[in-house]
């Protein structure tokens, strides 16, 4: 086994960019990483191959001796070589069966503790490269399903940063670098995330079909990172300089995630508006409705935090409500915006939706006085399409 890591090695070394026979060579090495990776049981080989990907999507070992300049005459680094590389990066960086056996059953294990101290900095170092050499910036090698593969690697990178290690609460001293440097990236990350549903299809794909798996990614992101973040905005059961930075991250992160209701994600929305979207709204709810649930039952009142929170619920709904507006006559577009408000309200539950949403009059609309006796009762028109939806929500 130690001889073919070496010889894996040494191909991925050797590696010259513009060669079409060390090209050949190096992508069977590197489709045999990607598979043979999560299997090794030193979680250094991981990282040692996982330095290698960086060093190839960087031009190779020549480039990098060369102070980082790339050797025009040996040609850029094809987008096969790229995609390949890519995985190989998310085998090396992934947990592996065992590592998530042992957090399931929380045992410290030999894996798991060589992997607390060495992937999370592996994961930062991976994290910083590819924010730097994301798609559609001057590495025009980036292409198609290479897009996929580093959403993917991105939320690799962050949650090896993350971890799911909560025991430090009160100890701000004790915080792992590279859990905090997670949580002050995460608005980047996420914006790359996002832009990956507006970059050109690869030749032969469709721009739906591409923006719909890109939004996939996006989907993905949200649901497992936002979460985390939110969880720490509960300053007595968690550390308070986690506390702290997520105070200050999620009103960026909700300006990040209002972006995608811009026309230009238009092929996404199937996908991310009642995915990411619904998914990054309903998690501010739900904080929102336990916090007056531990208030209503004796617990510790925290009115300013509960203020923030509907404040940014009630922002995340009123615009999704405007784009409805927008759109009335592009049927896709509005069915989107319908089903993505359909999962908000049966997310947050209708007694929250009604209190951050006006059906009479509201103040945060386009300044008109939208009374309407057609609907019956004063219910404004441009309101009435949410009554079947809170009704069938009510239902289910």
């Amino acid at each position: 086994a130690d001889f073919l890591w070496e010889y894996c090695h040494a191909i991925t070394s050797n590696y010259s960019p513009g060669s079409k026979e060390t090209s050949s060579k190096l992508i069977h090495v590197l489709r045999f990483l990607s598979s043979a990776l999560p299997f090794a049981d030193d979680v250094r080989i991981r990282i040692r191959f996982g330095e290698g990907c960086l060093k190839l999507m960087n031009g190779g070992d020549a480039a990098a001796e060369g102070g980082g300049k790339k050797n025009k005459s040996k040609g850029e680094v094809s987008m096969e070589v790229i995609k390949e590389t890519l995985l190989t990066l998310l085998s090396c960086l992934e947990m592996t069966e065992q590592e998530q056996q042992e957090l399931e059953d929380s045992i410290v294990g030999t894996t798991t503790a060589t992997a607390s101290e060495e992937m999370p900095k592996f994961a930062a170092r991976s994290l910083a490269f590819l924010l730097q050499h994301r798609p559609n910036s001057a590495n025009s090698s980036y292409n198609g399903d290479a897009n996929v593969v580093y959403g993917r690697c991105l939320l690799a990178c962050m949650e090896r940063m993350l971890g799911k290690d909560n025991s430090i609460v009160g100890q701000d001293d004790n915080v792992p670098a590279s859990k905090l440097l997670a949580m002050k990236l995460l608005p980047n990350v996420l914006t790359s995330m996002l832009h990956l549903c507006d970059a050109p299809a690869a030749e032969g794909d469709g721009n739906d079909t591409h923006s719909e798996t890109c939004g996939s990614e996006f989907n993905q992101f949200v649901s497992r990172m936002i979460p985390i973040v939110v969880s720490y905005l509960d300053g007595n059961a968690t550390n308070a300089k986690l506390h702290r930075v997520a105070l200050e991250i999620l009103p960026q992160c909700i300006s990040i995630v209002q972006q995608s209701l811009q026309i230009q994600y238009r092929s996404a929305w199937g996908s991310i508006l009642s995915g990411g979207y619904a998914t990054f709204t309903s998690t501010l709810a739900n904080c929102l409705l336990q916090k007056k649930q531990s208030s209503a039952a004796g617990g510790e009142d925290d009115s300013e935090l509960e203020s923030k929170l509907l404040s940014w619920v009630k922002t995340c709904v009123l615009s999704l409500l405007r784009l409805h507006d927008d759109v009335t006559k592009d049927g896709v577009a509005r069915t989107a915006v319908e089903y993505a408000t359909s999962t908000i309200i049966r997310g947050m539950g209708v007694e929250l939706f009604l209190t951050v949403v006006e059906f009479v009059d509201d103040d945060d609309s386009s300044g008109k006085k939208n009374l309407s006796s057609s609907t019956g009762g004063g219910i404004r028109d441009d309101r009435a399409w949410l009554l079947p939806l809170m009704k069938q929500s009510a239902a289910t």
